[in-house]
C-alpha cells in the first residue's frame, strides 16, 4: 500500500468516525424528544480493485418495529376514544345525579307519588294541591333540563366532529408534505430519518382521531386508507375529509334519518361514518349518535308511560267545586272536511257492554242532564253552523248512528254538541279546533260536563239505547281507526287502542306534551328481524293519504320497509291556497307531469272559473291512464293540490298501484288570471315534497324503524290485518313514538295556574235517589293516582334497559343506575387500556429510544477510532516528510 492510498484508507476512518460522533450526539440531543427515534449509523468497507482501501458512512437508519408502532396506534386510538368517553360521561352522570340524591329524576318522580298520596288524605286543601301541583312540574322541569342538557352534549359532540375532522385533514396534509420530501432525499441519498420520524408522529396522531391502514411505497412515501372500510385518504394527494356540523339539535334527529351530516370525502358524497371503528372521532359519533340518544330514550319512555298513566285516571276525575264547562283535548286528529266518508277517521267502543255516561251537574254537584254514548249517537239533531276556526260538519253528521259501529270524529263531536244545546245550553260547542283538536264546551260556567266510562250492570241487560245507570265505572276501550281503512271482517280496523273516553280525546290532562306525534316507532327489534307475512300499510298526515298504500312482503327487513316508505311516499303539492277561493282564467293552464321513467303526461284545463275542486275534476280523467292522481287536500283553513303517482281505486281505496307514490316532476303553466300579475301556474308554484321519511335506528342491542312526519306535524299509520288479524303495526310494535316526549311535557298551563282544577273525585252514583251526584269531600280519584303511581306496568326495551315490570320510581332509578354504569364501565375501560398503551410504548422505547449508557459507550468506541485514524496519519506523515527529505 503506497502512502497516499494508507492516508487516505486513514482519512475514511477519521471521517467515518467523526460522523459516528455526529450520530451519537444527535441520539443524545434528542433524549427526550417525544416521537424520535435511535438513529444508527451503517459503516461500510471501501474495496478498490479487490483490495480494502478503508470505510464510508452508509444509511443513517431509524431503530424501529414497524409492527410494535401498527400496535401502538391501534392502542392510542382505542385510548384516545375512551377518554373522549370519559370528556362527556361524568357530565352526564351528574346530570343524572345519584339514585338516592335529591336532585335526581328518580328522587323528583317519588317525590310527586308521595304528593299524591298526601293530597288524597287532605284532598280539599289549597297549599296541599298547590304543592302537588308543583311537584308534578317538577319533574316536568327536570326532563326537560336533563332533555335540554343531554341534547347540548349531542350538539358539542357534533361540533367536536367537526374539529376531528379539521385535524384529521391537517395531519393528512403534512404526511403528503413529508411524503414529498421523502421521496425528494431519497433520490439524492441526502438521508431521510429524520424526516420520517416527523411522519410516524403525524401518522400516530392521525390514529389517534380514526382508525387507519397504510403502507409503505418502494419510493419511500406511505398510502393512507381509512378504516375498514378501504377509503383511500392518501396517495399521490389527500383527499381531505368534508362534514359541516348541525346547528340545531333535538332529541328526535338521527344520523340514520339524515338529520345530520355525513362525513365525506373529496373524491366522492359516500358516507364515511360507518367505516370509522376507533379514535376520538369514533367515540364522538357513538356519543352522538347512540350512548346520549340511548339515555334520553330511556327519558322519553320514562315521560311516555309517567303521562299516559296519570293522565288516564287524571281524565275520569273531577275537582268539584271547581266545575269544568269547557274542556280542550290534547289529540290531534286529522281534517275531516273534505275527506270521503271511507277515509275519515273513526272511533267505535270495543264490544256491546260498555258505554261511557255523558252528564251535566250544576255547580253544587247535582246532576242536571244524563245520556249514554251510545244512545246520543242513536238520536238524530238538528245541524248546527260550525263556528269560525272550526272543522267544518255536514248535516250528515247529526243524523242518527248506530249504536255498536264506528263513528267519525265529527260524528261523535256533532251529537254531543246537539244532545247539549238540547237541554237548554244554546250556546254550546263541541268541534275540532283550528288544530284538529277537540274542544268541549257547555257554553256557560254554571254547567258542568262530565264523563263516566262504564261496564254492564251485574245480571242486568242493558237496554237498546244505552247502558244501565249505576253499573260499575270502568274504562271504555276505544279502538281508534285514523283512515278508514276496513279489515277482512267488513270493520274498521284497529290502528290504535287507548283506554277511557276522555282520556282518548286528552280532555282531562294533568301532563300534556304541546308538540304534535310526528313519529312513529318500532318497538327496538334485532338485527335479523323479517316480516312473517305481507301486509298493507297506509301513511297519513293531517292533509291526508301521503302517497299510495304500500304493500311490504313476506319476509321484508327493516332496511327493505324503510325503503319502501321512502321511494312511495312522494308527492308534488302547490303552496297552501285559501280553502273555498274561486280563480277565473282568460287562457288555458297546462300541467306538465314527467314520471320518475321519462314518460310525459299533459293536462290541460281550458279558461274558466274553478275551485280546486273543480280543477281535480278537469285534470283528473286526463291522468288516470298515466297511473297519476290528483287531489285538493285540506289543511284547516288552507287547501292544496296534490299530484301523486299512482291512482287510487275508489271502490277498494286500499288497492295500490305498482310503483306508486314515486317522485313527479309538474310544472304547471299558463291560466291568466283577470285582474292578478300572477296567472294560475304562478299562483300553484307546484313543487316536490317528502313529508314522510322512515329509517332504522340504532336503540340498545337493537334497532327501531322510525317514521316521521318531515314538516313536523301529526302523523297516522294504518295498516290492514291479515287473515290472523295482525297487522304490521302490531308485528313491529309501531305507535306514536316516545320521541321528543321529555323535552316538552309541563303540567297543564291552567293547572300550574289554579291547582284546584286537580281531579281529586269521581263521579258517583247514589242508588237510592237512582241519579249520578259530585262530592267536595270526595278523594277516590287521587287515591288512585297514588295507587297508579306505585303499581308495575310493563315498560317495553328503550335505550339499554330490557323490557320489563317496572314501577315509575324504579324505572326511573334504573335509568339513573343506568348511566353510572356505563360511565363506570367507560373509566375501568380506559384504565386498563392506558396500561397496555404504557406497555407497548415502553416496548417501543426499550428498542427505538436513546439509551444513554449505550451511546456513551459508542462515543467512547468513536473517540477511541478517531484517535487511532488521527495517528495513523501522523504517523504516515512523519514517514511522508522523512522520505521527501531524503530525496532532497
Amino acid at each position: 500500500m503506497s502512502l497516499t492510498a494508507g492516508l487516505s484508507t486513514a482519512l475514511s476512518g477519521l471521517q467515518t468516525s467523526q460522523r459516528g460522533l455526529d450520530v451519537v450526539a444527535q441520539n443524545v440531543s434528542n433524549l427526550n424528544t417525544t416521537g424520535y427515534s435511535r438513529k444508527v449509523m451503517n459503516q461500510e468497507s471501501v474495496v478498490l480493485n479487490g483490495a480494502g482501501s478503508g470505510v464510508r458512512v452508509g444509511n443513517i437508519t431509524r431503530v424501529v418495529n414497524e409492527g410494535l408502532l401498527k400496535d401502538i396506534r391501534r392502542q392510542s386510538g382505542s385510548v384516545a376514544k375512551l377518554q373522549v368517553q370519559q370528556n362527556y360521561f361524568p357530565r352526564i352522570d351528574q346530570l343524572f345525579g345519584e339514585v338516592g340524591s335529591g336532585n335526581s329524576i328518580a328522587h323528583k318522580v317519588s317525590e310527586l307519588a308521595q304528593a299524591f298520596t298526601t293530597l288524597s288524605g287532605d284532598a280539599s286543601s289549597a297549599a296541599t294541591q298547590w304543592s302537588t301541583m308543583q311537584s308534578g312540574q317538577d319533574v316536568a322541569d327536570n326532563l326537560n333540563f336533563m332533555t335540554d342538557q343531554l341534547q347540548g352534549l349531542r350538539a358539542q359532540a357534533d361540533q367536536d366532529i367537526a374539529s376531528s375532522v379539521e385535524d384529521i385533514n391537517s395531519a393528512l396534509k403534512r404526511i403528503h408534505e413529508l411524503n414529498l420530501q421523502i421521496v425528494k432525499h431519497s433520490a439524492i441519498s441526502t438521508g431521510t430519518s429524520e424526516l420520517e420520524d416527523q411522519r410516524d408522529q403525524a401518522l400516530t396522531e392521525l390514529s389517534e382521531n380514526m382508525d387507519i391502514q397504510y403502507y409503505t411505497r418502494f419510493d419511500g412515501s406511505v398510502t393512507v386508507f381509512a378504516g375498514t372500510g378501504g377509503q383511500l385518504l392518501l396517495d399521490d394527494s389527500p383527499q381531505y375529509l368534508h362534514f359541516t356540523p348541525s346547528s340545531i339539535v333535538n332529541s328526535s334527529m338521527t344520523a340514520a334519518g339524515g338529520q345530520f351530516g355525513k362525513i365525506s370525502v373529496d373524491s366522492g358524497t359516500a358516507d364515511l361514518t360507518p367505516m370509522i371503528g376507533n379514535g376520538k372521532l369514533k367515540a364522538l359519533i357513538d356519543l352522538r349518535d347512540k350512548s346520549i340518544p340511548d339515555m334520553q330514550a330511556n327519558l322519553d319512555q320514562l315521560t311516555a308511560q309517567l303521562k299516559d298513566t296519570i293522565n288516564q285516571v287524571h281524565n275520569r276525575g273531577t275537582s268539584l267545586p271547581n266545575v269544568a264547562s269547557k274542556y280542550e283535548g290534547s289529540r290531534t286528529f286529522a281534517w275531516q272536511a273534505g275527506q270521503p266518508a271511507a277515509r275519515q277517521q273513526t272511533m267505535r267502543l270495543s264490544s256491546p257492554d260498555q258505554d261511557v255516561m255523558l252528564l251535566t251537574f250544576d255547580p253544587s254537584g247535582n246532576q242536571t242532564g244524563k245520556i249514554s254514548l251510545r244512545e246520543v249517537m242513536q238520536t238524530a239533531f238538528t245541524a248546527t253552523p260550525s263556528l269560525p276556526g272550526d272543522a267544518p260538519r255536514d248535516a250528515a253528521d247529526f243524523t242518527a248512528q248506530g249504536a255498536n259501529e264506528a263513528w267519525t270524529i265529527n260524528e261523535v263531536s256533532a251529537h254531543i254538541e246537539g244532545w247539549l244545546r238540547s237541554q237548554g245550553n244554546t250556546s254550546a260547542r263541541v268541534n275540532l279546533d283550528a288544530q284538529g283538536k277537540m274542544v268541549m264546551d257547555t257554553g256557560s260556567p254554571s254547567v258542568a260536563l262530565t264523563f263516566r266510562d262504564q261496564g254492564s250492570l251485574v245480571g242486568a241487560i242493558p237496554p237498546v239505547n244505552g247502558t244501565v245507570s249505576g253499573a260499575p265505572s270502568k274504562d271504555a276501550t276505544i279502538i281508534f281507526n285514523t283512515s278508514g281503512m276496513i279489515g277482512s271482517d267488513g270493520n274498521p280496523v284497529a290502528d290504535q287502542t287507548v283506554q277511557g273516553f276522555s282520556n282518548f280525546f286528552g280532555l282531562n290532562d294533568f301532563f300534556v306534551n304541546g308538540v304534535p306525534n310526528s313519529n312513529y316507532d318500532s318497538d327496538v327489534l334485532p338485527s335479523g328481524f323479517t316480516t312473517a307475512s305481507a301486509s298493507w300499510m297506509k301513511v297519513y298526515d293531517q292533509s291526508g293519504q301521503i302517497g299510495t298504500t304500500l304493500k311490504i312482503p313476506q319476509g321484508a327487513s327493516l332496511d327493505t320497509i324503510a325503503k319502501i316508505i321512502n321511494n312511495q311516499t312522494h308527492t308534488n303539492e302547490s303552496d297552501s291556497l285559501t280553502a273555498g277561493a274561486t280563480w277565473t282564467t282568460t287562457t288555458p293552464t297546462n300541467f306538465v307531469i314527467r314520471q320518475t321513467n321519462g314518460a310525459t303526461t299533459t293536462a290541460v284545463v281550458p279558461p274558466g272559473t274553478y275551485t280546486l275542486d273543480d280543477m281535480v275534476t278537469a285534470i283528473q280523467p286526463q291522468l288516470t291512464a298515466a297511473g297519476i292522481t290528483v287531489e285538493k287536500v285540506t289543511e284547516g283553513p288552507y287547501e292544496r293540490l296534490r299530484f301523486t303517482q299512482g291512482v287510487r281505486n275508489t271502490a277498494t281505496p286500499e288497492s295500490p298501484l305498482e310503483g306508486g307514490g314515486k317522485a313527479l316532476e309538474v310544472v304547471a303553466s299558463g291560466g291568466a288570471v283577470g285582474g292578478s300579475p300572477l296567472d294560475f301556474g304562478q299562483t300553484l308554484n307546484m313543487a316536490p315534497q317528502q313529508h314522510v321519511q322512515a329509517a332504522v335506528v340504532p336503540e340498545g342491542s337493537g334497532y327501531r324503524l322510525r317514521i316521521r312526519q318531515t314538516d313536523g306535524t301529526e302523523l297516522f299509520l294504518s295498516a290492514r290485518p291479515d287473515a290472523q288479524g295482525k297487522t304490521l303495526l302490531s308485528e313491529l310494535g309501531l305507535q306514536p313514538a316516545a320521541t321528543n316526549s321529555a323535552a316538552h311535557v309541563k303540567v297543564r298551563d291552567d293547572i300550574k295556574a289554579a291547582p284546584e282544577k286537580i281531579s281529586r273525585g269521581e263521579v258517583q252514583w247514589n242508588p237510592d235517589v237512582g241519579r249520578y251526584y259530585l262530592s267536595v269531600g270526595d278523594n277516590s280519584n287521587v287515591l288512585d293516582l297514588a295507587t297508579a303511581m306505585n303499581a308495575k306496568r310493563p315498560f317495553e326495551t328503550s335505550g339499554g334497559l330490557h323490557s320489563a315490570q317496572y314501577t315509575l320510581s324504579e324505572f326511573s332509578a334504573a335509568t339513573v343506575a343506568l348511566s353510572a354504569q356505563e360511565g363506570g364501565r367507560s373509566k375501568t375501560q380506559l384504565e386498563y387500556e392506558e396500561n397496555l398503551c404504557k406497555s407497548l410504548t415502553f416496548q417501543q422505547a426499550s428498542l427505538s429510544g436513546v439509551n444513554l449508557d449505550e451511546e456513551v459507550a459508542k462515543m467512547m468506541d468513536f473517540q477511541q477510532a478517531y484517535s487511532a485514524a488521527a495517528r495513523v496519519i501522523s504517523v504516515l506523515q512523519e514517514m511522508l516528510e522523512t522520505l521527501t527529505n531524503m530525496v532532497r
